[in-house]
C-alpha cells in the first residue's frame, strides 16, 4: 500500500493537471509510456451491454503544460455520458464515436504542433465487481519531436517502405 502511495505522490508531482481529467482512488492505476504507432490508430470507446459491463475509453489532446488542445471523437448531439454519474450512462450507446487518435490530430492541423501529450482515461466497471478498474496512461512524444514532425517522420518511413516495395517489384 505504501508503494501505491509513494507512486501517486510521484506522479501527481510530475503531472498535476492529470487530477483534472481523471479522479484516482481506490481501483485507479496510472502509467506514463512513449507514444507508438499503434495508439494513433486507436478509437475511443463508450460500450454498455446488457450485464451491466461498461467500458470507456477516452483520449485527450494536451499540450507541455497539461492544457486541453482537443477531446479526441466526434459525439453524437446526445449528452456525454460521466464516469462517476450513473445517470448519464443511459447515453452511451447515443455517444458513438468517429474518428482515431491520427484522424483527431489531422483534423486539428497546424493545433498539433502543441500536443505533448495524449492522456487516455479507461474505466471498466462490471456491476459484480465491488470497485470499478481505472486507468490513466499518459503518452508522450518522443523526445526531439513536436507531435506533428513526429507524424511526419512516421509517414516519411511508410513512404520509404513503399518505394522499397514498388522497387523491388519493378526489379523482377
Amino acid at each position: 500500500m505504501i508503494n501505491t502511495i509513494a507512486k501517486y505522490k510521484v506522479f501527481d508531482n510530475e503531472f498535476p493537471w492529470a487530477k483534472n481529467y481523471w479522479h484516482f482512488g481506490v481501483g485507479s492505476f496510472f502509467q506514463v509510456q512513449r507514444m507508438d504507432e499503434s495508439l494513433l490508430k486507436t478509437y475511443p470507446e463508450d460500450e454498455a451491454d446488457e450485464t451491466g459491463w461498461i467500458k470507456m475509453r477516452q483520449f485527450y489532446l494536451l499540450d507541455e503544460h497539461g492544457e486541453l488542445v482537443q477531446k479526441v471523437g466526434k459525439v453524437s448531439d446526445a449528452p456525454e455520458a460521466k464516469l462517476f454519474k450513473p445517470s448519464t450512462w443511459k447515453y452511451l450507446g447515443a455517444n458513438r464515436v468517429s474518428e482515431t487518435v491520427e484522424m483527431c490530430l489531422n483534423r486539428i492541423g497546424e493545433q498539433a504542433h502543441k500536443v505533448g501529450y495524449i492522456l487516455a482515461a479507461i474505466y471498466l466497471a462490471y456491476p459484480k465487481d465491488d470497485l470499478p478498474n481505472r486507468r490513466l496512461l499518459i503518452y508522450k512524444v518522443p523526445q526531439g519531436f513536436t507531435m506533428k514532425s513526429w507524424i511526419e517522420e512516421l509517414y516519411g518511413r511508410e513512404r520509404e517502405a513503399l518505394k522499397q516495395q514498388l522497387a523491388a517489384i519493378d526489379a523482377v
